[in-house]
Parts: C-alpha cells; structure tokens; sequence
C-alpha cells in the first residue's frame, strides 16, 4: 500500500523523507484537491489543484510542471482520475467540466456539459469511465452515462453537499443531513 501525504510544501510518500526543496508549492500555498491515477506505481501520476494552477508530477510527486492546455485560469475546484481508465481524467474549474484522455498533460471543456451548471462537486463511477455524476452550488445533481456528451438533471434530489461511489451505487450527502443512494 502507498500511503500519499500532502502538506503545503509538496506531496511524498509517507515514511520516506522529507519533500524536497523544489516541491511543487510553497509554503502556505492552498492544496484544493489531489488526484492520484489509478496506476500510480506504474506511471507515478499525481495531478493537484494549487491555488488557482493545476500541476502534474509523473515521478510520485517529487517533481511537478503546471497544466496549461485547455485549463481555466481560474476557479479551479477538484481534479479525479477515472478508475478504469488511467489516462482519463476530470478537472471542474472555470465554471465547468473539464476532461483529459492523455493522462491530464491537457484538457477541453466537456462538450455536452450545460453551461449553467457550474459544478463544484464530482465524483467517477470506479466501474465506468463513462459515468460521472456533478453537483452545482446550490446541490443539484447532474448524471452522464456517456463520458459527458450529454446530461441529465437528477430529479429528486437537491441539497447535495457530496458524492461519492460506492461499488456501483452512488452516494449523496444533503445539507439536511440526509444521505441518498443510487438504486
């Protein structure tokens, strides 16, 4: 097991040394989201969102280069790796979706992402590549069974304030303390 730890300084394997003077953040920089890929101890892939940058390190964290193509400036909220696909990846930020298929080195806007949505929360199924789940602000719920070509409201649910996969049902927490599932 690789146990991942991050602080403001950078991001290493627990118990092996300090992180080095070149780390990808400095000190007191904001850590928002990491995402660790699925084939970490073959390919090393590590991609986090740091104050408004997303940066990729390929070698466990020990180095790090910032993402630029395709990625928003600024709003950067979360970034997740599909399970069953190493090189495919999400990025919310800017206002919308975002998806890598070359291991996050560059991204697009998810072509059938409504541009109202503005999503903040998100969560990959981790049988499905292509089933992705979305909450907004407010906490409504937005499904795509297709890797993002097209969406559909969630009916029944608002309120959300996190998602997450368990096996094949999906997992939703509301802020009136309510916790749904996918049937």
């Amino acid at each position: 097991i690789v146990v991942l730890v991050v602080l403001a300084a950078g991001l290493w394997a627990a118990g092996l040394s300090a992180p080095p003077a070149d780390a990808a953040h400095i000190p007191h920089d904001e850590i928002r989201a990491m995402a660790v890929s699925p084939d970490f101890r073959n390919d090393g892939l590590v991609l986090s969102v740091v104050d408004d940058r997303l940066l990729r390190s390929t070698d466990g964290g020990d180095t790090w280069a910032p993402v630029v193509a395709g990625v928003p400036t600024a709003g950067l909220i979360t970034v997740d790796f599909a399970p069953t696909e190493p090189d495919r990846a999400y990025l919310v930020g800017g206002g919308t979706l975002h998806r890598s298929d070359d291991g996050g080195r560059s991204f697009a806007p998810v072509p059938g992402f409504p541009p109202d949505v503005g999503p903040v929360r998100l969560v990959i199924s981790r049988s499905d590549a292509d089933l992705v789940f979305v909450a907004n602000l407010l906490g409504v719920v937005y499904r795509s069974a297709n890797g993002g070509s097209t969406w559909e409201l969630v009916d029944g649910i608002t309120g959300v304030v996190a998602l997450e996969f368990v096996g094949d049902t999906v997992f939703a927490a509301t802020a009136d303390g309510r916790l749904r599932r996918s049937e």
